[in-house]
């Protein structure tokens, strides 16, 4: 059988991604910045635990015209480059190209792996391919496949609704605070979804709220719909936990991760004492709500029922990969590290969780800590010493 590739002239982008090995073979070149940058990519897929070469993948180069002045950043679709099938090709190098560093991001795309393969949790492969510095010459690219199921399914869908369950809470005692005004609104609209008092209800059930993420894609902070509660007025000696200078907490609705366990989310907002000496108190508590709360639906916001209260334990620690200070080493770690790699100054980690964030050690809060708890959850299990 005649193996068959298609090539397609174009303009390239050198990159690297976090995602692959790349190799830079003997004879690659810093090229002057006033001279063009000649250099082609050669991409292979291979068994992290064998190293072999894994058949049977279509596999595709696109770019992408960017513009960092606009908004919305990328200009029109992407444009192949070139396609190939891994077993026709178990290396396979592209024409040569010549850079424009300034106008186009290039990527390696696979929509579907073979049946077992997953790549860092995901069926799907999506490599950037961009260096901090223009080198000509050929660049190898090796995509580590593991085996294992994605960790968000190729079939998850992109948008639903969900509910969310709130309660707002002393962070010394955890216990509820009264007298604090709050509101759940959608921060794209600034459509305000609920409005309550703490003295009339520990915790707010509100149903009928839509997720809708742009991408399966782990690491890439997506969501279209974000939520947010807003402290309108609290008591005098408080403050709003973590200390900032707005009122405002995201809630959730960022990253398809926190939808893949479930359509019922919990989420708190912490007051602290303004005269309070807490440090990090490292225990197990059990909070129990004894009051009624109030169920509230999204599509009839002048409809409410009243449900039963729930016990719930809380759990603090100094435990690494608790980016989010809430006791335990979860998923939503990996989405708070992602969401503070996103956007540092809105997703601010506090001191203690930048710590318990760096799992591998290397100093400093990365992706691949994020990673880190990825595997180990899609593995069944979260689990570090303390």
């Amino acid at each position: 059988m005649m193996k068959t590739a298609k090539r397609f002239v174009a303009l390239a982008v050198a990159a690297v991604s976090l995602s692959v090995s790349a190799v830079m073979p003997a004879g690659v070149l810093a090229a002057d910045d006033n001279e063009a940058c000649i250099f082609s990519y050669s991409v292979s897929f291979v068994d992290s635990s064998t190293g072999k070469n894994v058949e049977n993948i279509n596999a595709r180069i696109c770019k992408r015209e960017y513009d960092k002045s606009s908004a919305d950043y990328y200009v029109g679709d992407d444009i192949i480059v070139a396609e190939w099938n891994s077993s026709d090709y178990p290396t396979f190098t592209t024409d040569t190209f010549i850079n424009d560093m300034d106008r186009f991001e290039y990527r390696v795309y696979v929509d579907e792996l073979p049946d077992g393969y997953i790549s860092f949790n995901e069926g799907q492969v999506d490599i950037g391919l961009t260096f901090n510095e223009k080198l000509e010459g050929n660049h190898y690219f090796v995509v580590k496949l593991d085996r294992g199921d994605p960790l968000v399914p190729n079939d998850f869908p992109l948008s639903g609704e969900f509910s969310l369950d709130i309660k707002v809470l002393d962070k010394e005692t955890n216990s509820p605070v009264d007298d604090v005004q709050c509101e759940l609104y959608r921060d794209d609209t600034g459509e305000v979804l609920a409005s309550w008092n703490t003295s009339d209800t520990e915790l707010i059930h509100v149903e009928g709220l839509k997720y809708e993420c742009v991408t399966r894609k782990l690491g890439q902070q997506r969501g279209n719909i974000e939520y947010y509660i807003r402290a309108i007025s609290y008591p005098e000696n408080y403050n709003i936990y973590p200390i900032r200078d707005f009122d405002e907490r995201y809630m959730c609705g960022s990253s398809i991760l926190e939808f893949i366990n479930g359509s019922k989310l919990e989420r708190t907002l912490y007051l602290i004492k303004k005269d309070s000496s807490y440090e990090e108190q490292f225990s197990e508590r059990i909070v129990t709500t004894t009051s009624p709360t109030h169920q509230w639906n999204v599509t009839d916001p002048s409809t409410t029922t009243t449900i039963e209260a729930t016990t719930v334990t809380v759990v603090e620690s100094k435990l690494k990969g608790d980016a989010n200070l809430d006791g335990k080493a979860t998923i939503a770690d990996a989405v708070a590290i992602l969401q503070h790699i996103a956007n540092r100054d809105r997703y601010a980690l506090l001191p203690q969780g930048m710590i318990n964030a760096d799992i591998d050690g290397e100093g400093g809060v990365t992706a691949n800590d994020a990673r880190a708890l990825q595997v180990m959850d899609a593995e069944g299990h979260i689990s570090f010493e303390e």
